[in-house]
């Protein structure tokens, strides 16, 4: 930042190939800023296709927290876990989602799926980065909206106002079709049973009793809490065309249940695709990024209290460009960085000209030594 060069914080402990690919989740900060967690999987071998519902690869990772100071790196492991990575897979991990608590305590949930079948060991598990203790806090059987076995539904889960939030999918009828549902679990009060918070719609997942066919457009709707928790801004299909759902973007209030379109200026090349939605800290503002059109990423935001006012956002790349994005907005509300095609940009809200900040050729990829 403001033009200090990268430092390298991690090494690989083993060689990978140059097949190799690398997932990486999202990266937050604890410890007054000296402690930073993330969480990565390295697949270095083949990887297949999937018949039904979105690919799965990296979903499960080796979760990990770096001390800035020391650059002493701890991976984080469930008491007796000991599963080590298989052959081909020489950095993972059974960590699918993780969350900041409070400065010192991270919460993050561990799948119930593993190499070896079914485990005990799934769930929420609040970890301790002074301690370095992980404790279980609700098990997966508490959870209802999980379609238990081994295929397992879990397709995004956020934390707010001691609140769990998990989306998941009904089970499949016979016709392919499938309902996105997002439930509600108190985090302060475990033993309490868990409420559905929203039906986001349905459209066609597979061919008929689980066939490979045609499906529909979506594969991950966005959705997003409010960091008081009081809202939620979701994507949501409607229409009755399994196979071609429409989509719209509401703010729904979780006390009142009154929901509100957004973005509703867009157009259908942006709505009628997977969006991703990121609220600002102070609740009042949020990005929504679109990561698939046709003519490079498209980046808009609102602030709630004005929703016709609508902001976009000029990303320079390569017409070509393509890839995911993320959004991660500073504590002051007022500025975000985007991360698309390998360059972090950052904007001003409600000014569509940002600046880079980092680029991939600030970045020595060259192996080390410690590989």
């Amino acid at each position: 930042m403001n033009g200090a060069q990268p430092v390298q914080a991690t090494h690989l402990g083993q060689a990978v190939s140059t097949r190799a690919k690398f997932f990486w989740g999202p990266l937050y900060w604890f410890n007054d800023n000296r402690d930073l967690a993330f969480t990565l999987d390295i697949i270095d071998g083949p990887m297949g296709g999937t018949s039904c519902g979105p690919l799965a690869y990296g979903n499960d990772k080796a979760l990990f927290i770096l001390d800035t100071a020391t650059m002493q790196l701890t991976q984080v492991h469930v008491p007796g876990d000991l599963t080590q990575g298989v052959s081909g897979s020489p950095y993972t991990g059974h960590w699918m989602f993780f969350f900041p608590e409070d400065n010192t305590h991270l919460l993050a949930w561990h799948s119930h799926i593993s190499y070896q079948g079914e485990s005990s060991q799934g769930g929420l598990y609040r970890y301790d980065i002074t301690s370095q203790q992980s404790t279980l806090i609700i098990p997966t059987d508490a959870l209802s909206g999980l379609n238990h076995g081994k295929n397992e539904t879990w397709l995004d889960m956020r934390y707010a106002n001691n609140n769990l939030f998990y989306e998941t999918v009904t089970p499949q009828d016979a016709e392919g079709n499938g309902h996105f549902v997002i439930y509600q679990h108190s985090v302060s009060q475990p033993s309490s049973p868990d409420n559905q918070v929203l039906d986001l719609g349905a459209e066609r997942l597979c061919g008929p009793n689980m066939t490979p066919g045609p499906r529909g457009q979506f594969q991950l709707p966005g959705w997003d809490i409010a960091p008081d928790g009081k809202s939620i801004v979701a994507q949501m299909l409607t229409g009755s065309d399994m196979l071609n759902p429409v989509g719209k973007v509401q703010l729904i209030d979780l006390q009142t249940h009154q929901a509100n379109n957004l973005f509703t200026t867009l157009s259908a090349d942006i709505l009628n695709q997977d969006v991703q939605l990121f609220w600002s800290p102070d609740s009042k503002q949020i990005v929504l990024g679109q990561d698939a059109y046709a003519h490079g990423p498209g980046i808009y935001s609102l602030n709630v209290t004005q929703p016709d006012q609508l902001q976009n956002y000029h990303v320079h790349a390569p017409a070509s460009a393509a890839g995911p994005i993320d959004v991660a907005w500073y504590a002051n509300s007022q500025t975000f960085a985007l991360v698309f095609n390998g360059n972090v940009y950052e904007f001003t809200s409600g000014k569509s000209e940002g600046h880079i900040i980092l680029t991939n050729n600030d970045f020595d990829f060259t192996p080390s030594s410690h590989a």
